[in-house]
């Protein structure tokens, strides 16, 4: 998969849970869906920034399903979540 652009009007934030998202999804695809929950929380902690569990818990879901078609702010706005820096 290649990488996902960032939408010029998405928060640095996004981008980051965006670029956490596309290592994840570069590796998973033989891993467990709790090990893309466990390995995206630990990209958004070093990557700095808070992500609601939820949020999480759907990235990985999506990802385990179809790594393809995983767009972070997507994801992050029908949550209706923010995501912020730590």
């Amino acid at each position: 998969m290649a990488a996902q652009e960032p939408a010029k009007d998405e928060s640095p934030e996004v981008q980051a849970l965006q670029a956490v998202v596309d290592r994840v999804v570069s590796w998973q695809e033989s891993a467990t869906e709790e090990t893309v929950r466990e390995e995206l929380a630990r990209g958004v902690e070093r990557a700095g920034v808070e992500v609601p569990d939820r949020v999480l818990d759907e990235l990985a879901r999506r990802i385990h399903a179809d790594p393809d078609r995983v767009e972070v702010g997507q994801v992050v706005a029908e949550h209706g979540d923010e995501v912020e820096a730590s």
